[in-house]
């Protein structure tokens, strides 16, 4: 498992790279820097190790000490070598509003480590596609497409399980893969006490701005699974970052060239990012024709635009080649994207989006919320429900939950409306940058629920808005308002985080009453807490097929699963690839049959609501019938 950190230390040599060619003279920003270089990093070796097939434990530790070598002897010889002219500068006491915020955040951060550390992958998603796709991958030694019955492996941007894929195969299993979201998490700390440093804010705004982001309930939640919208965020975080440092430097070719890479990967994790990167480039294409002229912009954005396609190019290609439709799956159009754009359409979803995050735990100020919706709605002469606005509903007012797929953000949507309101009714020539950016930040909120349906479970996309959002709320909180109380206000946001921080409904810390289902994940094997939110009967059936198939050392194991089965989770009670099974689809897609393997000669095949009449059942009697699952092995 120490392998594992070999990224992380490439991570460092980075970072001390950066710091001693001086690319920035700010720590933070380097920190953000190094992270967009590993980043890039890990995902142009994955594509080329790919290209022969060659991803496998060798040739990712020698992938990566090649960087962390190399950059460290860099890094070791040029500060020798200027040592004699540079100095640090002295460090000032750190006054105690700053520690306290910093200590209430490292609680966070430590706790939400713990559980990423110890609880098993067990999101929905994640036992169906991501991880799925990590471990095809490992499998393949290849990031190609291959044959599936669920083309979200295939065609969901990769870009946050490269990430991901870097320690499943350095560390020989799933045991670090939440890290990468909680990495993020970290890193997006980091980027947040940089936006709120140069928008002006003092060493107290800015420590109480991360602890805002670092208590989200959401992102706690997210911080501790292999989803992928903290992946997400920390890109746009950076790229917010960077555009700060453009609009104070117009020819800052650095910031430029990272804001670009950030917005690369951005995109290379997921489109939902497109809505809040946005208002940046707009911002950024002002400030260059303002400060640089049109024909700098012109050329800025080819450059954009080449380093977009060089990252994003072979997803592109892959897609296209298996869809005939470079961004993936054809149907995750229909699914997510808005069919009404008109005004209606976008005062429904915009307030239908911002309810997820107004839920209180009274049932008459839900009700009254829900009702006054509903009353907007029918002054507009349309359904709440209506399916060209919604995706996955129907649309309800939640209390506030520890649920992974439906928790909001209520108390800082509701400090931060606050927030908006009093910046921009105290608005003075000194605070323009403040309420620029949060006006920036609120039109990718807008241009989110313009473009995307509402879904019951899409509060995680809005993760981005929230984290961006945070520097402003500790500006107005601590310095625009004035009174000392405001400084009590992060720690309220801290003291009402506990919920969320012991006890995620899935895998509990510490499990509280009617808010956890399972126990502690210092106390539970990983085996129990696998499943997530799969029904009971569903979690005994692939317990008891891994059982049967582990026993009889079958080495082939063909899978003709529905299109959202939880499939990782017969990977992980395999031990699959690590223990020698091979995994591979028998009955696949239209889109992907072609890349079934005919040489693939399965012992065992896990079938989901299947007749048993199919070509590769022949010569092979169910062992296991509990619908809709059977369990074929071969005589």
């Amino acid at each position: 498992m120490s392998l594992a950190l070999l990224p992380l230390l490439a991570l460092a040599s980075f970072f001390a790279t950066l710091r001693v060619f001086r690319s920035s003279a700010e720590r933070r920003a380097d920190v953000l820097r190094a992270a967009i270089l590993a980043a890039v990093y890990a995902s142009l070796a994955t594509e080329l190790l790919s290209l022969f097939s060659a991803i496998d434990r060798v040739a990712l530790i020698i992938a990566w000490l090649f960087p962390a070598v190399a950059l460290a002897a860099a890094a070791y010889f040029r500060h020798l070598h200027s040592r004699s002219s540079k100095s640090d500068r002295p460090r000032s006491n750190m006054e105690p509003w700053v520690a306290i915020y910093i200590a209430a955040s490292l609680i966070v951060v430590c706790a939400t480590g713990v559980v990423a550390f110890t609880a098993p992958t067990n999101t929905w998603d994640s036992l169906t596609y991501h991880m799925s796709r990590v471990a095809h991958w490992t499998q393949n030694q290849s990031v190609r497409s291959y044959a599936t019955g669920i083309d979200w492996q295939n065609g969901m941007g990769p870009g946050s399980e490269f990430l991901v894929l870097q320690s499943y195969v350095l560390a020989q299993g799933d045991r670090l893969a939440n890290l990468v979201q909680w990495l993020a998490m970290v890193f997006s700390l980091v980027g947040v006490s940089l936006i709120a440093a140069r928008l002006g804010g003092g060493p107290r705004v800015q420590a109480a701005a991360a602890l805002f982001a670092a208590t989200l309930p959401m992102g706690i939640i997210q911080a501790s699974s292999t989803m992928t919208d903290y992946v997400v965020t920390l890109w746009v975080v950076c790229v917010a970052s960077e555009t700060l440092e453009v609009v104070r430097r117009p020819y800052a070719g650095e910031a430029l060239l990272y804001l670009s890479l950030a917005a690369s990967l951005a995109i290379l994790a997921k489109p939902t990012s497109l809505p809040f990167l946005l208002p940046f480039g707009l911002v950024v294409a002002y400030t260059l024709i303002r400060g640089a002229g049109v024909v700098v912009l012109i050329r800025r954005s080819l450059v954009l635009g080449i380093l977009i396609l060089f990252i994003n190019g072979p997803q592109f290609a892959r897609n296209q080649a298996l869809f005939n439709y470079p961004f993936g799956v054809p149907q995750l159009a229909e699914i997510h994207l808005n069919n009404m754009l008109t005004w209606k359409g976008f005062v429904s979803n915009l307030l239908r989006h911002s309810s997820l995050h107004a839920g209180t735990p009274w049932d008459s100020a839900n009700d009254l919320i829900y009702r006054g919706i509903v009353k907007v709605h029918l002054l507009m002469g349309i359904d709440p429900n209506d399916p060209r606005t919604t995706s996955i509903g129907p649309w309800q007012i939640l209390k506030p939950t520890t649920r992974e797929g439906t928790a909001g953000n209520s108390l800082h949507a509701y400090l931060y409306l606050a927030a908006f309101i009093g910046t921009l009714l105290a608005y003075h020539r000194s605070i323009r940058p403040l309420v620029g950016y949060s006006i920036t930040v609120l039109l990718g909120f807008l241009l989110f629920a313009f473009l995307f349906k509402f879904q019951l479970p899409s509060s995680r996309y809005h993760l981005p808005f929230f984290v961006l959002f945070s520097p402003v709320a500790g500006l107005f909180w601590l310095e625009i308002l004035k009174p000392r109380v405001g400084r009590l206000v992060p720690l309220l946001a801290f003291a009402l985080s506990y919920p969320w921080l012991l006890s995620v409904d899935s895998r509990p810390l510490v499990p509280l009453p009617q808010m956890a289902r399972y126990p502690s994940v210092l106390a539970a094997p990983r085996e129990r807490l696998l499943f997530g939110y799969a029904k009971e009967s569903d979690a005994i059936a692939y317990t008891e097929m891994a059982i049967s198939i582990a026993e009889t050392r079958c080495g082939n194991v063909g899978l003709m699963l529905d299109d959202d089965s939880l499939e990782y989770s017969l990977w992980a009670l395999l031990g699959a690839p690590r223990s020698g099974v091979r995994i591979e689809w028998m009955a696949a897609s239209p889109a992907s049959e072609r890349l079934l393997n005919p040489s693939f000669k399965p012992c065992a095949v896990v079938c989901q609501r299947c007749s048993g009449q199919h070509p590769a059942l022949e010569g092979m009697h169910s062992t296991y019938d509990e619908p809709p699952f059977r369990l074929y092995l071969a005589e």
